[in-house]
């Protein structure tokens, strides 16, 4: 891939509009595999290049090689830090801006990016507004006490106000991140203006968000295409439970590999073994468990709605298989 000098990227930093010159220089650049670490590092940043290939299933040298290309293109898509031992990669503004330019010139109806341009700036003023009004509760020292705050250094009863500010700020920041609206947060980090204290938050979403992270993709493919989310999801429950569902999966019956990627499939299984075990364990009714994986997730999704409604099955099920035993 040759590096091209045909279009000027030195002003567009400060940017968050990408010019369209520049989105098809980014297009005809980028290949598929480039584009997919744009976006796992969109929907998980600051990972180490080790989660990273995990995360794609590609070998180390593989990922290494690509990251060169990717990087060829001036000022780099993709930013890396020295944290402790470890390197931290994470998308820079360019690279964010060219993904949701991407997301944003899909075949949506007009009705909907007019609602999701809407949506984004009322997240960004609710978050901006818990700021300030943390700032209020402490005016000279409100920074020192955000960072106690993020490090759980703060006594809680010293000032329930600061640390219901504090929480109220969190959530919106959190939902800045759930639902993908990563230009805005960093907004949130520019006014900020702190490097150490933009660390701590990254790190409390990180810790936050954990469980959210590991289904972050099928959220997104319920979103899109939502009976591909819901095959995925039954091939699932058949290896899950294969004694209720009539036998296991053949290799063949595992759907849309290119569109959810083994790595992700592998570490999205493991997330709904443990949802599905769990409620059935302890017989959760549905409504039960959409309000637990809601609290887990930090998010609702009408994928939680679906595997409860299996999960009844299995239990219905179940329970006839053992009253006929007995008999």
């Amino acid at each position: 891939m040759e590096k091209s000098n045909a279009y000027s990227f030195d002003t567009f930093e400060s940017e968050t509009s990408i010019d369209k010159n520049i989105m098809d220089e980014l297009n005809r650049t980028l290949t598929k595999s480039h584009r997919e670490i744009l976006n796992v590092l969109h929907s998980s940043p600051n990972l180490t290049p080790k989660s990273l290939s995990a995360r794609l299933g590609k070998s180390p040298n593989s990922l290494s090689n690509m990251l060169s290309r990717i990087n060829e293109i001036n000022p780099h898509l993709i930013h890396d830090e020295k944290v402790g031992r470890e390197k931290q990669l994470r998308l820079g503004t360019i690279g964010i801006a060219y993904l949701e330019a991407q997301e944003s010139s899909s075949d949506k109806p007009k009705k909907i990016l007019k609602f999701s341009n809407s949506a984004r700036d009322e997240a960004l003023k609710n978050a901006l507004l818990s700021l300030n009004n943390f700032k209020k509760c402490d005016p000279d020292n409100w920074l020192l006490k955000l960072d106690d705050c993020l490090t759980d250094h703060m006594n809680i009863d010293e000032n329930p106000l600061l640390y219901t500010a504090y929480n109220k700020f969190i959530d919106n920041i959190r939902t800045l991140r759930i639902k993908g609206y990563l230009l805005t947060l960093q907004t949130i980090y520019d006014h900020l203006n702190n490097e150490i204290i933009v660390k701590r938050i990254q790190e409390t979403l990180d810790q936050l968000l954990n469980h959210f992270y590991q289904l972050e993709t099928l959220f997104n493919l319920t979103n899109e295409k939502p009976q591909i989310a819901f095959e995925i999801i039954d091939d699932m429950f058949l290896k899950i439970f294969p004694d209720v569902w009539g036998g296991l999966p053949t290799v063949s019956s595992i759907p849309h590999k290119n569109l959810f990627p083994e790595a992700t499939y592998a570490s999205t299984y493991y997330q709904i073994s443990n949802m599905v075990h769990t409620a059935v364990l302890n017989h959760w009714e549905k409504n039960q468990a959409i309000e637990q994986w809601e609290k887990s997730y930090c998010t609702s999704n009408v994928i939680f709605y679906y595997i409860a409604e299996k999960c009844k099955t299995i239990q219905t099920i179940q329970s006839i298989k053992q009253g006929k035993s007995i008999l």
